[in-house]
């Protein structure tokens, strides 16, 4: 392990959001040791000087380890991975090939799926009226295209079954 390595991770995070629980996630399957640190989101907590120092964006999650900040849930994930050397079936670093169509899918994720589907569920658990008119066609559209494209050769994402290769 590198001197950096040695530093406690600190994950900035809030349990509500999905981009934090996937890099908590990582972190347990990983076995990463980690300090979580929540920001309550739900209060504005991502607002204040201090996280938003950390990251300008002011959205959780965010990372700090030592000196280093990173923030952005696909670019922490991707460093834990590496700076880790977790198992390659979770982020393989051999085939470039496939850690493309991660990659691929990570970015199609955010654009679509998260894009769409959080306003329908952060208006639901706001109590605000939905435009159903404007998403619903949205969300059909996303969900199509996530069953024929991403499980077109079965039940997982790129026909990569992460959990039986983590079982062995």
């Amino acid at each position: 392990m590198s001197q950096e390595q040695t530093q406690q991770i600190i994950i900035y995070n809030h349990w509500i959001s999905q981009p934090s629980r996937a890099v908590v996630t990582l972190c347990n399957i990983g076995k990463i040791p980690f300090q979580a640190q929540n920001i309550d989101i739900l209060k504005g907590e991502q607002f204040k000087s201090k996280f938003s120092k950390l990251n300008p964006d002011k959205k959780v999650p965010a990372m700090s380890e030592g000196d280093f900040i990173l923030f952005e849930s696909h670019a922490i994930m991707k460093y834990l991975c590496d700076s880790r050397n977790l198992p390659q079936h979770l982020y393989p670093r051999n085939n470039p090939q496939q850690r493309a169509k991660i990659d691929q899918y990570l970015d199609w994720h955010h654009l679509n799926t998260r894009l769409h589907l959080k306003k329908v569920i952060f208006g639901t658990m706001t109590g605000k009226e939905l435009d159903v008119k404007t998403y619903t066609p949205q969300v059909k559209l996303t969900l199509q295209f996530f069953e024929n494209y991403w499980l077109k050769d079965g039940h997982f994402i790129n026909g990569l079954n992460i959990l039986k290769q983590m079982l062995g």
